[in-house]
């Protein structure tokens, strides 16, 4: 008697919906981690929406730079320079959109701004974080009373700030609630290194005003 050997054909609709499902979350888990993990690279100014950035280059501006237009912001200097104008009007990195509009989650870290009215001019943007930032030359004018200037939101994170020959103030705080500061150094202002109206919750560690009032 001859046995017979029979060969198991596999069930190939079956096997390319399994290799199809399998290429689409190799897909998807490319997609999403490109985008946790990309920084876009950016040489000149322009609006910011949701993302991450690093600036690879210095820039000289002739009026505002950034405009902060979106949520989930991170944005690096990476060290390089932002020369301005030295007009009054000027903001290095200011709140965009519609007014009403209110954004959350930026951060901006390595910074040197240099002859802006305002290095940041911030309003109705929640959980803002400052790292890092030398500001030299700032000459801002009402309603901003600082170099950095916050307005109406909850949140602000600054630290390892300088703030260098700024008029009228270094940091400005207005309606803000929820501020912590560590290191924060304002040399020469013309009025006052720090001026706060309506600040509620603040924190306050290693900071000091040289050569003007508090």
């Amino acid at each position: 008697m001859i046995k017979e050997n029979f060969i198991k054909v596999p069930n190939v609709k079956k096997l390319m919906k399994e290799i199809h499902a399998s290429f689409i979350l190799f897909l998807i888990s490319l997609i999403f981690f490109i985008s946790i993990s990309s920084s876009a690279p950016i040489n000149a100014c322009g609006t910011l929406t949701s993302g991450s950035y690093t600036l690879t280059a210095n820039l000289t501006v002739a009026g505002d730079c950034f405009e902060i237009a979106g949520n989930n912001i991170d944005f690096d200097c990476a060290g390089n320079i932002l020369t301005g104008d030295n007009a009054s009007s000027s903001d290095a990195f200011f709140k965009g959109g519609f007014i009403f509009l209110t954004y959350n989650n930026v951060t901006i870290r390595n910074c040197v701004i240099n002859s802006f009215g305002n290095a940041l001019r911030i309003s109705k943007i929640n959980n803002i974080k400052v790292e890092n930032l030398t500001v030299y030359y700032s000459n801002s004018t009402p309603p901003s009373t600082g170099a950095l200037f916050f307005n109406n939101l909850n949140g602000v994170y600054l630290k390892n700030i300088t703030a260098y020959n700024t008029t009228p103030s270094s940091l400005g705080l207005d309606s803000v609630n929820d501020v912590y500061i560590d290191f924060f150094v304002s040399k020469n202002s013309t009025d006052k290194g720090f001026d706060f109206s309506s600040v509620t919750n603040i924190t306050l560690n290693n900071s000091k005003v040289i050569g003007s009032n508090y």
